[in-house]
């Protein structure tokens, strides 16, 4: 279960040493479900993990760096995109890791690659320009950001609705008339901790 992986990576994590604070940017964000309370930060060889604090627990937090080779062995670095998937037809679960043409499927059970596939053969976006960003919105949503605009997949229905292009200035997601969340805003990045309060709306 996820319960179980939170805590052998968090048993894990304490034997290794390393180094604390964290990036002002990231190559990829992700977590491994839509209601997992740890989001995964990729830069570089590297990643950090934040923590939403919950009821009872904790106040949110960042978690110090660890090599890739650590927790996420065999995928690649200075990654493309990173997003979380669940197939449609199994219903088993994964984090996707996007380099180049490349999208690696790592089983969140496994803790290990479970298929390696070309990304436009898989996801086939249209034009098949290549992705610089992706976000798993809900369970049955991806947008997979390319140069200039995004498109919106549908998970079960495997297609993008709707069908065409959408321009950047035609993104609602992330609300603009809001600060930015400190953790993309270097003004307030400390060499510590930082906090992640990114809100989406539709």
């Amino acid at each position: 279960s996820c319960d179980k992986i939170v805590v052998e990576e968090e048993e894990e994590e304490e034997e290794e040493e390393v180094e604390t604070g964290c990036p002002v940017s990231f190559d990829a964000l992700a977590s491994r479900t839509t209601r997992d309370s740890m989001i995964f930060a990729f830069k570089g060889s590297r990643y950090w993990i934040y923590r939403r604090g919950e009821t009872g627990a904790p106040k949110s937090h960042w978690r110090s760096g660890a090599e890739m080779s650590h927790g996420f062995a065999n995928i690649p670095v200075h990654l493309d995109a990173a997003f979380s998937y669940t197939d449609p037809d199994t219903r088993d679960r994964f984090m996707c890791f996007v380099k180049g043409p490349q999208v690696y499927f790592w089983d969140i059970l496994t803790r290990d690659i479970s298929k390696v596939s070309d990304f436009q053969s898989t996801f086939n976006i249209p034009g098949g320009l290549q992705i610089t960003a992706a976000h798993r919105w809900d369970e049955d949503t991806i947008y997979f950001f390319v140069p200039f605009g995004f498109y919106i997949y549908n998970i079960k229905e495997k297609k993008y609705d709707p069908p065409n292009f959408q321009p950047m200035t035609t993104f609602q997601g992330m609300s603009l008339e809001s600060p930015l969340p400190e953790f993309l805003n270097p003004s307030t990045q400390t060499s510590s901790t930082s906090s992640l309060e990114t809100r989406f709306t539709r």
